[in-house]
This record gives structure tokens, C-alpha cells and sequence, in this order.
């Protein structure tokens, strides 16, 4: 198969420090996940959200290093922020990465009524190695996240948007979503920053283990 890359002039844009930030950014062809979920029982349930932070959590636990003080072997916690009357709030997901796709979802979902009916726990609030935000339900093509005093990383997610790709010498339609990472400085390298993101990427395009933890570690 022919791996699928941006075409000519979609090319994500390279690393920049600014103001001490470290901010990198990918574009993640969705095809192979959505046509996955698509099969998969309770697909209803699972939203493009849910396959992000899965493919993140799992890219998380092969990526220690991008973790707060580089810890393996524990579980990966994300938080996530969620759009509520009057503002924004911010609920963490536990055990991303082990726990099966379809209960993680029922889990975001949950988190996110609890958020709109400001019924969010303290300790619902607390934890994380990073934060993600998405802004794809308003048709926002990219954005460059907040990152916060207590995570110091911030991954953002673009629109789910059909774009014209190259395949081969050849072009054609994907579905391609922009994420970019902010990370602050001294949080971590950048090298450690792509290859959390290339793994990501793997996840999404290559979308077997988000719907099976089972499954080995692609290569």
C-alpha cells in the first residue's frame, strides 16, 4: 500500500519556538479509523475525539519520555477540555490506554455531561499528562492550544475535513484532520515531541489497536 502524504502546498508546518514554546504540527489521514469504527459494535458511541485521545494514550505509553518525568509502566491520564455554557471546563480521562475503546468513550461522554451540568468533582479535574482541545465541531481547520501551569503540554485538534493528497505520483481525497503540540520549554525535547506525534499518527492510520488493546505494537 502507498502511504498517503499532504500535497504540494498542505505540508504541516516545521517546529518553531516562540516565546519559549516548543509547537510542532502533523496531519492525520482518518480513512482507515473511520471506515474501522464503522464496523465496530456501538459505533454510534465513538466519536473522531475518542479515536484521538485512544491513538494519543497509546502513543503516550510507547513514549515515556514525553510523560511527566519520563514514567513507564503506569497508566496514561488525559485531560481534555469541554465547551459548557459560560466558558470551559476541564475533566481527565484515567487509564486511556488500557482501557477498551468503547468504555473510554462511554467514560468522555459521561465526563462531558457532568462538565455542561457543572457537576464535575475536584478530583475529576486533577491529573493529566497533557491536555487536548478540539475545535473541529466548529469547522476550525487548526489551532495552537493553551497549555496550562500544572501539564505544560497541550495538543490541539483540527476539523475531520476532506483535503486532496498525494498517493504515489497520484492524488486523491482523504479525510486529514491538523494536530498541533505545545509543549513549554524544559518540558520536553523535540525529538521526543515527533516521535509522540509519528506515533500518534501510526495510531490513526494504522487503527487495529485502538479497537483491540491486545494488539501488538505496530513497527
Amino acid at each position: 500500500m502507498t502511504e498517503s502524504k499532504p500535497a504540494a502546498g498542505a505540508a504541516p508546518a516545521p517546529a518553531a519556538v516562540a516565546a519559549g514554546r516548543l509547537c510542532l504540527f502533523v496531519d492525520v489521514a482518518l480513512d482507515a479509523a473511520l471506515a474501522r469504527r464503522a464496523g465496530a459494535p456501538r459505533a454510534g458511541h465513538i466519536t473522531i475525539n475518542d479515536l484521538a485521545l485512544k491513538a494519543l494514550a497509546l502513543a503516550l505509553d510507547e513514549t515515556p519520555a514525553a510523560r511527566p518525568g519520563g514514567q513507564a509502566g503506569e497508566g496514561v491520564d488525559i485531560a481534555v477540555t469541554i465547551d459548557r455554557p459560560g466558558g470551559e471546563d476541564v475533566a481527565v480521562l484515567r487509564d486511556v490506554a488500557a482501557r477498551p475503546l468503547a468504555l473510554m468513550a462511554a467514560d468522555a461522554h459521561d465526563l462531558t455531561l457532568r462538565a455542561r451540568t457543572r457537576k464535575l468533582g475536584d478530583a475529576q479535574r486533577v491529573g493529566g499528562c497533557l491536555v487536548v482541545s478540539n475545535v473541529g465541531m466548529f469547522g476550525v481547520r487548526a489551532i495552537v492550544p493553551a497549555t496550562d501551569a500544572t501539564r505544560g503540554v497541550a495538543v490541539g485538534l483540527g476539523a475531520a475535513e476532506p483535503r486532496v493528497v498525494a498517493d504515489g505520483e497520484a492524488a486523491k481525497v482523504a479525510t486529514v484532520m491538523t494536530v498541533c503540540l505545545v509543549a513549554e520549554a524544559g518540558r520536553m525535547t523535540a525529538s521526543t515531541a515527533a516521535r509522540l506525534l509519528a506515533a500518534f499518527k501510526t495510531h490513526l492510520e494504522n487503527p487495529d489497536r485502538l479497537f483491540d488493546c491486545g494488539a501488538p505494537a505496530p513497527t
